[in-house]
C-alpha cells in the first residue's frame, strides 16, 4: 500500500484513476463525472498511453512502465535474501504442500566437493591395476574372461537401472514399505530393459579390443601380449564407453571408499596385483587356454600361397 492512500498517483500506481479525489470524498465521484459537491464537471481525460518497447533496452534494465514497488521494512515477511527465498525459510527443513518454495526447479545446484588430488590418484591406481588384472586373465583364458566380463557388466547395468528407478519413485511418491519387494519383483524386467544398451556397450568395447589386437599383430607382437593389451582395452572401454556410467556408478561405491583411506587402498592394490600376477603365472605355466575350444580362433584358416609369399 502507498503511504498516503488519499491520493491516487498514476506515477506510483499506473492503473489508478488520475482524476480520483481524496479517499474521504464520496466514492465513485471520479467515475460519474461529478465533483465533490455533486455537480457535473467538464474535464478533459488524459490521452491513452501507448506502450512502446525501447529497442535499445538491455536485458536486466528496469522496465519504465512497471510500477515501482515500495521498499519493505526489515519486519516485512516478503523480504527475500539473495537466494530468492524469504527470510526464516529453512531450505533443508520439511517442505509441506503449503510451502511455495517446495520442489523449486530453478534452485541453485548443489556443489559437490571434489576429492583431493591424492585420493583421485589412488582411485586411478586401483583402476589401472584392475585393467591389468583383466588383461592377464585374458591372456590366460580369453573366452572365460570375456564371458565373466559380459555377465558382470549385465548385472551391474541392470542393478544400476533398477536402483535409479526405485530412487525416482521414492522421490516422487515418498518411501513405501513395499519398495524392497517391488524392486526385487521388477528386477527381471529392469534387467531386460538394460540389455539393448548393454549390447551396444559390449560391441563397442570388443570392437576397440579387436582394433588394438590388429595393431599389435601388425607390429609382430606375441599372442600373449596381444591378448593382454586387448583385454585391458576392453576393460577400460567397458568403464568409459557409451552406457558405462551404469558400470561406474556401482563400482564407485567400492572404489571410492577403498581409495579414501591409505590402509584400505594398500590392501585393495595388493589384492589386484596378486590377481594380475596369478593370471600371468597361469599363462606362463600352461599357456593360453581357449576353453571351451581347444584351439585359437581361425587356427584352421590358411592363407593363400601368393599371400604368404608376398
Amino acid at each position: 500500500m502507498r503511504d498516503d492512500p488519499a491520493v491516487a498517483d498514476p506515477r506510483v500506481d499506473p492503473w489508478a484513476d488520475p482524476w480520483a479525489g481524496p479517499a474521504g470524498d464520496r466514492q465513485g465521484a471520479a467515475y460519474d463525472g461529478r465533483g465533490p459537491d455533486g455537480t457535473l464537471v467538464e474535464r478533459d481525460h488524459p490521452p491513452t498511453r501507448v506502450y512502446e518497447e525501447d529497442p535499445t533496452r538491455r536485458l536486466g534494465d528496469p522496465d519504465p512502465w512497471s510500477a515501482p514497488r515500495p521498499e519493505a521494512g526489515p519486519g516485512d515477511p516478503a523480504v527475500a535474501h539473495p537466494g530468492g527465498r524469504p527470510e526464516g525459510h529453512d531450505p533443508d527443513g520439511p517442505e509441506g504442500p503449503g510451502d511455495p518454495w517446495a520442489h523449486e526447479p530453478w534452485g541453485a545446484p548443489v556443489e559437490v566437493a571434489r576429492a583431493p588430488l591424492a585420493e583421485r590418484a589412488r582411485r586411478a591406481t586401483l583402476l589401472v591395476a584392475a585393467a591389468g588384472a583383466v588383461g592377464t586373465a585374458t591372456a590366460a583364458a580369453p573366452w572365460v574372461t570375456l564371458a565373466v566380463l559380459l555377465v558382470l557388466v549385465t548385472v551391474l547395468r541392470g542393478g544400476s537401472l533398477a536402483g535409479s528407478v526405485a530412487a525416482d519413485r521414492r522421490r516422487a511418491r515418498g518411501p513405501k514399505w513395499y519398495d524392497g519387494p517391488r524392486l526385487l519383483l521388477a528386477a527381471p524386467w529392469t534387467l531386460t530393459r538394460s540389455l539393448p544398451a548393454t549390447a551396444v556397450l559390449t560391441l563397442w568395447s570388443v570392437g576397440l579390443g579387436l582394433a588394438v589386437a590388429l595393431l599389435c599383430y601388425a607390429v609382430a607382437a606375441t599372442t600373449p601380449t596381444i591378448l593382454l593389451v586387448s583385454g585391458a582395452t576392453v576393460a577400460v572401454s567397458l568403464w568409459a564407453g557409451p552406457g558405462g556410467s551404469r558400470v561406474r556408478s556401482p563400482l564407485a561405491r567400492v572404489v571410492e571408499p577403498a581409495a579414501r583411506s591409505g590402509a584400505r587402498w594398500v590392501v585393495s592394490l595388493v589384492v589386484l596385483v596378486l590377481l594380475a600376477a596369478a593370471g600371468a603365472f597361469a599363462q606362463a605355466q600352461g599357456g593360453t587356454r581357449w576353453t571351451p575350444d581347444d584351439s585359437p580362433p581361425l587356427a584352421d584358416v590358411s592363407l593363400p600361397s601368393w599371400w604368404a609369399a608376398g
